[in-house]
């Protein structure tokens, strides 16, 4: 993967340390320092922010020294760029994928929010990176934002154009309800698990397995044109040109 720093153009708050260090010698059981490294930083990254967390904090709760760190890593914001770089990147091509399939719109959401779903139980910490990083509101967020999720929108805004197009999903302005799309996935995943000090009559689990549905709920249009040949001849519906506006 390419240095993150390559990808976002802000200047390093911390200067460089330059250090000779010799290159870790490999063998069959030599451990993954870099991974090691990797985990260590997004975790103190996540729980205390870019700026409460220390080259050296990293070092102490990887059990590597600081020059072994700058071997693998120039500075701190090379590792936390790399750190939200990798944390987002495998979910936005994810949804471009889902997005460029032959699926209906309807079957696009339901997949995009089982593959957001699932990537947030394998990589909890993750989100939490990118949302500490948000709620900072610092460069990085800025540069994730111009980079990464501008991609997912971009993405998700061709679903629900398709599906306004074609009178799966409600007329209103496509942006919108990709912004509710992504609005309520994000939310969801953020208090799911005070959902049941909110209401006791629904659970975070719920929530999450019942997401999807509630998504295509709001979504879907009042007419009753939406033809049960939704799914079974989705060939046929869209091999029509869409309505214009002036029918």
């Amino acid at each position: 993967m390419p240095r993150a720093n390559h990808l976002f153009n802000y200047k390093p708050h911390e200067p460089s340390v330059e250090l000779v260090v010799l290159r870790p010698k490999k063998t069959t059981n030599s451990p993954d320092y870099r991974a090691i490294i990797c985990a260590a930083g997004q975790a103190l990254f996540a729980e205390r922010g870019f700026a409460g967390t220390t080259i050296r904090e990293i070092a102490q709760q990887a059990g590597v020294n600081s020059g072994l760190l700058y071997h693998y890593y120039s500075n701190k914001e090379t590792l936390y760029l790399s750190l939200l770089e990798t944390a987002v990147s495998e979910i936005v091509v994810q949804v471009e994928n889902i997005a460029a399939s032959p699926d209906t719109p309807e079957e696009k959401i339901r997949q995009i929010v089982q593959a957001f779903l699932a990537h947030y139980q394998a990589h909890p910490q993750s989100f939490h990176l990118i949302q500490r990083a948000v709620n900072e509101h610092s460069p990085a967020a800025q540069a994730l934002a111009q980079h990464w999720f501008s991609r997912c929108f971009t993405a998700i805004d061709a679903i629900t154009t398709e599906g306004v197009q074609y009178g799966f999903f409600r007329p209103l302005p496509s942006p919108l309800l990709s912004f509710a799309v992504e609005g309520l996935l994000e939310h969801a995943v953020h208090i799911h698990k005070l959902i049941g000090d909110i209401s006791p009559d629904l659970s975070g689990a719920s929530l999450l397995d019942e997401l999807a549905n509630l998504i295509l709920t709001l979504l879907r249009t009042d007419t009753p044109k939406r033809s049960v040949a939704v799914r079974r001849g989705k060939k046929r519906l869209l091999g029509k040109k869409p309505r214009s506006s002036s029918q």
